[in-house]
């Protein structure tokens, strides 16, 4: 504003605008002079002069003036900061992240007042500083002066410093780099807290320390406890998936890894490696992509085992265990051994095997050590972690085996042998008869005591063996019974024990057998069988002693065996009652006749009437035996299926003749003839056996005595429970509710087969019951209808006559 006199009236201005030092353009204008007071309008950021010129009323003039220059600016200076490096790293924080030098350019500009004064300041992970401020004076600067702090001058307007520029260059290991710049220009605008981006300077590589844990190893590589690894990685600009370890285990888990943060420089973790084959090695850079440097310390980093587990032994060693052989055995005895270890050296086993003399005491004295020698036929095999020996043992001697498998990491188990056992399979053998040495293949031997020897002592047979336990003996004695009614010799087999073989176990100990109570007249057959510890038998001797002091004929059915049922024991029971057989189920019977020279045996069966049957057993003649024949006979199965084809029930006397004496040796009965029965009355088909509970069927006078095991009853196809009772020969079954169909097959002693005819539809409940009513409700139905109908139409009929 400007102060005028009275009677002022106007006045006249110019707005000359200076663009960078020359004119750029020039407004016109008047104003109204009230109270001395005239009001020009200057446009914002108007940079230049102003020049005004009064008039009063009577149109004078004054003369133009200007305040040569002015400003009117209310815009703070322009703070610019440029990135000259372009990077494609962050850090942590997401921050620019530069592996070599840096810079800013920062310009500040300010175009309307000039700068009057510039400040900046640093914040950083390690060097920081505070404000560093430059003034600058309206005077005395030209473009390229360098000013405080090495802000350099880049354009000027007249006198004014309009603008300026720093380059800021950054070339050491830092974090969260920030510049904080403020700028005043001359008209006291301000530009505070502009901040460059926040950047990291990192140039130097990460280093990667790995100290495992000192432990002993065994055979270089292998430890028995788990082992451990302390990573330590030295990195500010640290990322954990930046690094890499390579762990390989070819047996087991994989252990994992985790980082903590111990500083901001410091990262730690903890391997734990348990069980396994491990490959191992780490790698890493750091969020610059520096590769580390791995220092490895604790031996063995790289390709180790963690073994901490025994090796597991199977064998089957208690197969050479047998209290009862004394640990002998009679045929090659294989010692498998398996082992479970999957770090496995066989050379670290402790097998060993020791022998000594076959024959010799069981005891740990004595043994030398063949380990090599029988390794040297048999290796280890292996399949995975499994290995597997077999040591065959087949010569005869005295061995102890033992073994304590340890690992290549140094497990061990406790010590695991054998007990001392013995192979043996030389079985023992004939060695004398009555002291007289004989071969050991003269196994079948007869002799006979007539008057002349009745006073030898007993006959005796010795057996030898390196390990003899005992003799195993048979002793059937034929004596001829003369008590017979009708007078005939009849000779039944008697088994006789010794008496010193309390529980008549059938064996005796000692190597010599001597034949007991060999005073009365009759056939001894013998016979006898060396065993040794390890169960081998000596060939079967068969001894036959025939003492004819007072009987002319002697004879027996040989290859008797109760057990066996061969022999007599084929057709008789032990108590002498015949067995029932068939026609065709007869085996062939041996027969041993001792008679005097020149004198006929003949075979024949006789029946209860004294009636005789010829047989046609023959067989060969001995008679090295001086005045005496031995008569081997044999009686063929066949000859009972040819002569009795026809319906047969008969018992028969198995007889040797010989000069009008004759001797029975056994009583046979021959049945071909099917079992009968009686069924109940009821029991046919299509009966109905009234309620719902269970039925008891009963067959009787069964004919035959039946052979239960081999009977059978069927319902409905499936075979069910049956009570057989011999004492009242009845066949008893049950049946249930329902619907039967029931088969019976009687089968007798002799094998003879009565199949009775089945029983079909054989109802048990109410299912008739409820027929009989359904029909019954029926015929009901149907006669009411009936009835009715008829009522009805006498009733129509009798309507109609009466309409008509």
């Amino acid at each position: 504003m400007m102060n005028l006199l009275r009677g002022l009236d106007k006045v006249s201005y110019r707005l000359v605008s200076y663009q960078n030092g020359k004119k750029s353009g020039e407004k016109k204008g008047t104003q109204i002079i009230a109270e001395g007071m005239a009001v020009i309008s200057i446009p914002k950021g108007f940079k230049g002069q102003i020049f005004v010129e009064a008039f009063d009323n009577a149109g004078n003039k004054s003369k133009e003036e200007t305040p040569r220059g002015f400003v009117s600016d209310n815009i703070p200076p322009e703070i610019n900061i440029t990135n000259n490096t372009s990077t494609t790293y962050n850090d942590a924080d997401g921050n620019k992240l530069y592996v070599s030098e840096m810079s800013f350019t920062v310009t500040i500009s300010d175009y309307d007042s000039g700068i009057r004064e510039i400040g900046y300041f640093q914040s950083a992970e390690k060097e920081s500083f505070e404000r560093k401020g430059t003034l600058i004076d309206n005077t005395g600067y030209k473009v390229g002066d360098v000013l405080e702090n090495g802000w350099k001058v880049v354009e000027m307007d007249h006198n004014l410093v309009t603008k300026v520029t720093k380059v800021f260059t950054f070339n050491s290991d830092d974090n969260d780099i920030t510049l904080i710049f403020d700028a005043t220009d001359r008209s006291n605008n301000k530009k505070e807290n502009v901040q460059s981006e926040k950047i990291t300077i990192d140039k130097t590589a990460p280093i990667i320390n790995v100290e495992f844990k000192s432990d002993e190893s065994k055979n270089n590589y292998y430890y028995n406890n788990n082992r451990v690894a302390y990573i330590t990685v030295i990195e500010r600009n640290f990322d954990s998936s930046l690094i890499k370890t390579t762990i390989e285990n070819k047996i087991g888990r994989v252990p994992s890894i985790s980082f903590s943060k111990k500083s901001n420089f410091e990262h730690v973790a903890v391997i734990d490696f348990d069980e396994g084959d491990y490959i191992f090695d780490i790698s890493g850079v750091d969020l610059g992509n520096h590769a580390a440097v791995v220092n490895f310390n604790g031996g063995n980093e790289k390709l180790f085992y963690v073994d901490k587990t025994k090796p597991r032994i199977e064998e089957n060693f208690e197969t050479f265990i047998n209290s009862a052989t004394r640990n002998s055995f009679n045929s090659d005895k294989t010692a498998t051994i398996k082992i479970t270890e999957h770090n496995f050296d066989p050379e670290l086993v402790g097998l060993k095997i020791f022998r000594k003399p076959a024959g010799e005491e069981h005891n740990s004295e004595g043994f030398a050590d063949i380990t090599s020698e029988v390794l040297a036929s048999s290796r280890w095999i292996s399949n995975g972690d499994v290995h597997t020996i077999s040591l065959t043992f087949s010569k005869d001697a005295v061995y102890k085996m033992e073994i304590r498998p340890e690992d290549l990491a140094g497990n061990s188990i406790e010590p695991i042998s054998t007990v001392v056992f013995e192979i043996d399979k030389t079985p023992p053998i004939v060695k004398a008869r009555n002291g007289i040495f004989v071969s050991e293949n003269n196994t079948e031997f007869v002799d006979i005591y007539p008057y002349s020897r009745k006073d030898d002592p007993a006959p005796t047979v010795e057996f030898s063996d390196l390990n003899l336990d005992h003799i195993r003996y048979d002793l059937t004695v034929y004596i001829p019974d003369h008590t017979s009614e009708e007078a005939a010799t009849i000779i039944r087999p008697v088994k006789v024990y010794l008496d010193e073989d309390k529980d008549k176990s059938g064996r005796i100990k000692g190597n010599i057998f001597t034949l007991p109570n060999f005073t009365k007249d009759g056939v001894y057959a013998l016979e006898l069988t060396a065993v040794d510890m390890a169960g081998n038998e000596s060939l079967l001797n068969l001894n036959t002693y025939a003492r004819m002091v007072e009987q002319d004929v002697l004879a027996y059915i040989m290859e008797s065996n109760l057990a066996a049922k061969t022999g007599l024991y084929s057709f008789q029971y032990e108590n002498g009652e015949p067995i029932s057989k068939r026609p065709d189920n007869f085996s062939d019977i041996k027969i041993c006749a001792f008679a005097k020279n020149d004198s006929d045996v003949e075979v024949v069966l006789r029946d209860n009437n004294a009636d005789e049957i010829k047989t046609d057993a023959n067989g060969t003649i001995d008679d090295s035996i001086y005045g005496f024949t031995i008569h081997n006979l044999i009686l063929e199965s066949r000859f009972f299926k040819e002569n009795f084809q026809d319906d047969t029930d008969i018992e028969l006397h198995l007889t040797v003749k010989n000069d009008g004496n004759r001797i029975d040796l056994g009583t046979m009965h021959i049945d071909n003839i099917a079992p009968t029965c009686e069924l109940p009355k009821e029991f046919d088909s299509w009966h109905w056996y009234y309620g719902e509970k269970e039925r008891t069927i009963t067959i009787s006078n069964i004919s035959e005595l039946l052979d239960e095991s081999q009977c059978k009853v069927y319902d409905n196809g499936k075979k069910v429970d049956f009570r057989y009772n011999s004492d009242n020969d009845t066949l008893s079954f049950n049946i249930g509710k329902g619907w039967h169909n029931v088969g019976i097959s009687l089968v007798d002693m002799a094998g003879n087969v009565n199949n009775v005819q089945e029983k079909r539809n054989i109802h048990v409940g109410f299912f008739w019951l409820w027929i009989i009513m359904t029909i019954s409700a029926i015929l009901i139905t149907v006669i009411a209808f009936v009835v009715i109908y008829n009522i009805r139409k006498i009733y129509r009929d009798e309507e109609d006559l009466a309409l008509s």
